[in-house]
């Protein structure tokens, strides 16, 4: 986690929104974190939901969906 955990750590983030097309490193880095600290973390599409976002935004035939992560 690092440098990314000690910056929300210090910022006191108490939520986390990845954009789509973030390096893996980081979003596996902010999961991680987030999980950590039971902070819920919105993604900018459906693979976010997918890898652990508890919600995902994306667009389905030009409208706005909102994915939710009941895991």
């Amino acid at each position: 986690m690092g440098e990314l955990a000690e910056v929300l750590t210090q910022q006191g983030a108490n939520a986390i929104y990845i954009a789509p097309g973030t390096p893996a490193p980081l979003v596996s880095a902010a999961l991680a974190w987030a999980e950590a600290k039971r902070i819920p973390v919105f993604g900018g599409s459906r693979r976010l939901a997918e890898q652990g976002a508890a919600v995902g935004f994306t667009v389905v035939g030009g409208k706005p969906r909102f994915l939710v992560n009941v895991r």
